[in-house]
C-alpha cells in the first residue's frame, strides 16, 4: 500500500511539472497572440493576426541571425519571429519567439532551412539571406552547440574530438547548399531575395538596415518609423576568443575553399552582390592548390604506371588515357555506346542504377545480367571470368549495373579496350553514414531470422551474441574490439566495406601505403567516382561524361529510409575510425579527386547544379511528361527502339 501511494505521489508531482511547462508556453502564446499585447518592452510591438506577409530570414546557424533580428527590432519597433520557438531567446526579451510564424504577427521570421518537409513556406513573400564566412559561422555554431548557450564559451578541447571534424565537414557543405535551396525556393515562388553579408553588417550596420527597409518598402510596401541605433551588440553576443589553435585541418580547409569557390561563382552567375573571396579563403587559393595537386598526381601516376606496366598494350592504353586526368572534363562531350556502373551498398547506388538503366534504355543498350540475384558477379568474391551470367559475356561489354566486387587486375583487361566509348563509374559515401545505413538496412525487422543469399542480420548477430533487432549502433561499435574477426559471416559490413567492394584486400587495410597505391590504381580505372555528399555535382559530371540530356537520367529517389541516428561518444568514434581506416583514407582521396574534376569542368558546374535542382524539385509538369513518355515506351505505345537523336525528339529536354 505504501508503495502504491508513493507511486501516486510521484505521478502527481510529474503531472504538475508537465502542466506548468505546457500551460506556461500556451499562456505566453495566448497572451501574445490573441490578447495582442502591443508593448511588452514599451518600444516594440506585436502585430495583429495576418498583419505582415511572411518574410524569411535565412542563414546558417552561427551567422549572426539573432543579432540581425535584435537590430531589426530596435530599429523598426516590431518584434521578429522564428520557426523554432527558442525559449532562451524568449526569456532574453525576444518575445516573438513564442508566436506561430504562420500567423503573420511579425515582419521577419528566422529559419535555418527552407526545405524542411514539416514546414510550409509556400506563402513566403520575400527572403532575407544572411551569409557569413563559413569558417567563422561553423566555429560559432559549434561553440553554441557544445556550451548549450547562445553566449557560452566551451573548453577548447571540444575542437579536438572526432565529433568536431564530422560537424565541420557537414556544415561547410551545408553553407553553400543553403544558398542554393533559398534561391531555389524564391525562384519557384517568384519572390525576391535580399542579400546581407555579416561582415558588411559589422562594418556599417546602419547602411545595411537602411537597404533592408528599402527592400521592405519596394517589395512589400511596408515602411516603419525607424529609430537610429548605433553600436548595438544585444544580449546574446558571445565574447570573441583569440588563441593559437587552428580548428581546421588541411582536409577541412580544402572542403571550405571548394565551397567558397563554387558559391562565389554561383553568386556571379546569378548576378547577386558577391563577397570578397580573398576575405573568405584562408590564405590558400584553392584553384592554385588544385593545379598543384593535379601536377603532383600526374607525376605520381606516371611513376606508378611505369613500375606496374608489364604489358606493352596495357602501357599504351594508360598512356592514352591517363596522361591528363582532367582532360575528360575540359573537353567537349562525346556520345557513348554504354556505361559500366559498379553498384555499391548504401551509397546512393539504387538511385544511380535507376538513372543508368533509364539512360541505357534511351540508347537501346541492354546490361549484362547478374548471375544470382542483385549481388551478381560472385559477390563477395572479386569478379573474374567465372562470374558472368551463364559464364558468357558480350563482346565488347557495354553495360553493367548490378552489385559486384571490383577486380583491379581482371576487369580493366576486359573493359579498357573500349574505354573511349564505354565509361566506368561508381559511387561512395561518408564512411560513418554508410556504417549507420548498412547496420540499419541489414537489421530491419521484416528481415529478422532470415539468412538467405544476403545473410540478413550478420555479422551483427555474431558480434552481439543475440538478435540485433533492437540493438543500437552504439552497442554494435562497443562489441567490435572484443568480438570482431575475419571469420565472422559478412564481416566486411562492419570493416571498411567500401574499400572491400572496390577490391582491396581486407588483411592489408590498415597499411596506409598499400591503400594509397591501390587508390591511385582505382583512380585510373574509373572515369568518375561520385560522392553521395556531392550528388548533384556528380550528376552534372555524369551527364557530361555520357553526353546525354538530364531528362534521360531523371528518376525519383530510390530506397530513401528514415531511421533514428544515435550520437557516438568520443570513445565509440575512435573505435569506428580504427575499424574504418581504409574507408576514411579512400573517402578523402576521392573527395579531392572529385573536386579536381569539378574544377576542371569549370564554374558552370555550380550554376548547372542549381538549375538541375530546379528541374528535380520544381518542374513538376515537365517531370511528369518525361515519366509518361517512358511509361508509353514500356507499354509499347511508342516505338522507343530508336537512335539516340530520334529518341530525344520525343522527350522534353528541360530548361537546359
Amino acid at each position: 500500500m505504501i508503495f502504491f501511494y508513493r507511486k501516486l505521489f510521484f505521478f502527481f508531482i510529474a503531472s504538475l511539472i508537465f502542466s506548468f511547462t505546457f500551460l506556461t508556453v500556451y499562456h505566453v502564446r495566448k497572451v501574445i497572440s490573441y490578447e495582442k499585447i502591443k508593448r511588452i518592452d514599451k518600444r516594440k510591438q506585436i502585430g495583429d493576426i495576418n498583419a505582415f506577409p511572411l518574410v524569411l530570414l535565412v542563414s546558417l546557424p552561427g551567422s549572426g541571425n539573432t543579432w540581425l533580428r535584435q537590430l531589426f527590432e530596435e530599429t523598426s519597433g516590431f518584434y521578429t519571429g522564428s520557426v523554432y520557438n527558442d525559449m532562451s531567446l524568449f526569456e532574453g526579451g525576444m518575445y516573438g519567439e513564442a508566436l506561430r510564424f504562420e500567423d503573420g504577427q511579425t515582419p521577419l521570421v528566422k529559419t535555418h532551412s527552407t526545405s524542411a518537409p514539416n514546414r510550409n513556406f509556400s506563402k513566403a513573400q520575400g527572403f532575407v539571406l544572411l551569409i557569413r564566412n563559413p569558417y567563422d559561422s561553423t566555429v560559432s555554431e559549434w561553440r553554441r552547440t557544445r556550451s548549450k548557450s547562445h553566449t557560452g564559451i566551451p573548453n577548447e578541447q571540444v575542437f579536438s574530438d572526432g565529433l568536431w571534424d564530422i560537424f565541420a565537414r557537414k556544415n561547410l557543405h551545408h553553407w553553400r547548399q543553403l544558398v542554393y535551396e533559398t534561391v531555389n525556393l524564391a525562384s519557384k515562388l517568384q519572390k525576391k531575395v535580399h542579400l546581407i553579408y555579416y561582415e558588411s553588417l559589422l562594418k556599417n550596420s546602419t547602411f545595411e538596415l537602411e537597404e533592408l527597409f528599402e527592400f521592405y518598402e519596394m517589395e512589400l510596401n511596408w515602411k516603419p518609423e525607424l529609430t537610429k541605433v548605433e553600436k548595438f551588440e544585444g544580449r546574446f553576443h558571445r565574447e570573441k576568443q583569440t588563441n593559437g589553435m587552428d580548428y581546421f585541418s588541411n582536409e577541412l580547409t580544402e572542403i571550405g575553399e571548394y565551397n567558397i569557390e563554387l558559391l562565389h561563382d554561383f553568386m556571379e552567375e546569378m548576378r547577386f552582390p558577391v563577397f570578397n573571396k580573398s576575405d573568405y579563403l584562408r590564405g590558400n587559393k584553392s584553384i592554385d592548390r588544385m593545379k598543384d595537386d593535379i601536377t603532383k598526381n600526374k607525376n605520381v601516376a606516371a611513376r606508378y604506371k611505369t613500375s606496374l606496366s608489364s604489358s606493352k598494350q596495357k602501357c599504351e592504353l594508360e598512356e592514352k588515357y591517363y596522361e591528363d586526368p582532367t582532360k575528360l572534363w575540359r573537353s567537349e562531350c562525346s556520345p557513348q555506346d554504354g556505361v559500366i556502373f559498379l553498384r555499391k551498398h548504401k551509397s546512393a547506388s539504387s538511385t544511380l542504377k535507376a538513372m543508368v538503366e533509364k539512360y541505357l534504355f534511351s540508347i537501346g543498350v541492354e546490361s549484362e545480367l547478374p548471375n544470382a540475384g542483385p549481388q551478381g558477379g560472385c559477390f563477395p568474391a572479386r569478379f573474374d571470368e567465372r562470374c558472368w551470367a551463364g559464364s558468357k559475356r558480350n563482346e565488347p561489354v557495354q553495360a553493367m549495373t548490378f552489385h559486384f566486387r571490383w577486380n583491379m587486375e581482371y576487369l580493366p583487361a576486359v573493359l579498357d579496350k573500349n574505354r573511349r566509348r564505354v565509361k566506368i563509374f561508381t559511387s561512395i559515401r561518408d564512411p560513418l553514414a554508410v556504417f549507420r545505413s548498412t547496420t540499419n538496412f541489414f537489421n530491419r525487422e521484416e528481415m529478422v531470422n532470415t539468412c538467405q543469399f544476403a545473410c540478413w542480420e550478420e555479422p551483427y548477430r555474431s558480434l552481439l551474441g543475440k538478435s540485433p533487432k533492437n540493438a543500437t549502433l552504439n552497442e554494435v561499435i562497443e562489441s567490435m574490439p572484443e568480438k570482431f574477426n575475419f571469420s565472422l559471416p559478412q564481416f566486411f559490413r562492419v570493416y571498411n566495406m567500401q574499400s572491400f567492394e572496390l577490391g582491396l584486400s581486407h588483411t592489408r587495410m590498415n597499411d596506409s601505403k598499400y591503400v594509397a597505391e591501390k587508390l591511385l590504381k582505382l583512380e585510373k580505372q574509373f572515369d568518375l567516382v561520385i560522392l553521395a555528399e556531392y550528388f548533384i555535382e556528380g550528376v552534372v559530371l555524369l551527364k557530361h561524361m555520357l553526353c546525354c540530356e538530364y531528362v534521360e537520367l531523371f528518376i525519383e529517389n530510390k530506397n530513401v529510409r528514415e531511421y533514428e541516428k544515435s550520437e557516438l561518444t568520443a570513445k565509440q568514434m575512435q573505435i569506428f575510425k580504427d575499424f574504418h581506416q581504409a574507408d576514411l583514407q579512400m573517402y578523402k582521396f576521392f573527395e579531392k579527386s572529385l573536386r579536381r574534376k569539378i574544377q576542371a569542368f569549370g564554374k558552370e558546374v555550380s550554376f548547372e547544379s542549381f538549375v538541375l535542382l530546379l528541374i528535380l524539385k520544381n518542374f513538376e509538369k515537365e517531370k511528369q511528361l518525361a515519366l509518361e513518355t517512358f511509361r508509353k515506351c514500356e507499354a509499347k505505345e511508342l516505338d522507343c527502339s530508336l537512335t539516340r537523336k530520334r529518341f530525344r525528339k520525343i522527350l522534353f529536354r528541360g530548361p537546359l
